[in-house]
């Protein structure tokens, strides 16, 4: 709240009011766009800019025309209605008349060069002690917060990455798959694990071990599709979920062609020790599927895979359930 408005001497309030207009035009010198409008009078009064609001004067506008045409210039369709919600006159008199002196909001800017800028608008309402009728007036403050916007965007997208491989990490895999799952949509879960690795580790080193997972994931990243999500749970364990996967046979050629990619990947060059992996999965019950049951059926998959022939793959069925279900593998 605006503290002048609650002072009864009328002199007293006009010179709170000027002093307070001198503060706000002073900091306006470094936003982006600042309006002074007279809502009770329908007039745009005063404008101060940077580019890219240079291009355009309003003062002299009526403050209908000018809301409307900041609304469809600079907004996108998909935020252009809840801003209509707030920044139109109509509404904005409203806010007033029922005792708001604030607005503030956080919305992406679209400019002519295709530019986008985050920006936080302000609006402060204020009824006019110059004038007997008690106008509104609105001041609008546009200002650039684009730079802290992408350092947020960062530090929230290093949160769910795995720091080794940039994949998505445990907590954000489990999230983000849940909320796949729950639309209903038919997916595919895959546990991809590197056979070996510990041999590897032993033998050529943590920091080649380490190489070996960051080539693993680059593979992943340019194998699935773009709307598939791609993360590793720890040590050599990483996670797949594919979506809208109608049948089993609709995944053996992209499986088979992502083992053969992984073992060209190479630690030194007599490969004396090649990389292999062995992958277990499971499909989804439309509706009744969580991270948590699907990656305990891609489990005793992969289970199956590394007891009976590493390197391939396997598809959960019901019958890996039996204790002597891996007694039909073994050699009589």
């Amino acid at each position: 709240a605006v503290s002048f408005l609650d002072i009864d001497d009328a002199y007293v309030k006009e010179l709170a009011y000027a002093r307070y207009l001198l503060n706000v035009q002073e900091n306006a010198r470094n936003m982006l766009l600042y309006l002074e409008l007279d809502l009770t009078a329908n007039l745009v009064e005063w404008q101060r800019s940077s580019r890219p609001f240079k291009e355009v004067e309003l003062t002299g506008w009526s403050s209908d025309h000018a809301l409307k045409f900041l609304l469809e210039q600079y907004f996108s369709e998909e935020n252009r209605e809840e801003a209509r919600n707030t920044f139109t006159r109509k509404n904005l008199l409203e806010i007033a008349g029922a005792g708001g002196t604030t607005i503030s909001k956080e919305f992406p800017l679209l400019f002519s060069d295709s530019e986008v800028r985050w920006a936080h608008i302000k609006v402060e309402l204020v009824t006019d002690p110059y004038i007997s009728a008690g106008n509104i007036r609105a001041f609008i403050l546009v200002t650039d917060i684009s730079a802290e916007r992408r350092k947020t965007e960062n530090l929230l997208a290093r949160a769910e990455r795995d720091s080794l491989t940039s994949l998505y990490n445990r907590e954000s895999l489990e999230s983000r798959i849940n909320a796949i799952l729950a639309e209903g949509k038919r997916c595919a879960l895959l546990i991809l694990d590197l056979d070996n690795f510990k041999k590897i580790n032993d033998t050529y080193g943590h920091l080649q071990g380490d190489n070996a997972l960051k080539a693993l994931a680059e593979i992943m990243r340019s194998h699935f599709r773009e709307k598939d999500v791609i993360g590793r749970l720890g040590g050599d364990e990483f996670i797949v979920l594919l979506s809208d996967i109608a049948e089993k046979n609709t995944l053996d050629g992209v499986l088979l062609s992502l083992l053969y990619k992984i073992s060209s990947i190479r630690i030194d060059e007599k490969n004396d020790l090649p990389i292999r992996c062995s992958i277990g999965g499971s499909f989804s019950v439309p509706g009744a599927a969580t991270f948590d049951a699907l990656y305990a059926k891609a489990d005793r998959a992969l289970y199956h895979v590394k007891r009976t022939e590493k390197g391939h793959y396997a598809f959960y069925s019901p019958g890996m359930e039996r204790d002597d279900y891996l007694d039909q593998f073994c050699d009589t």
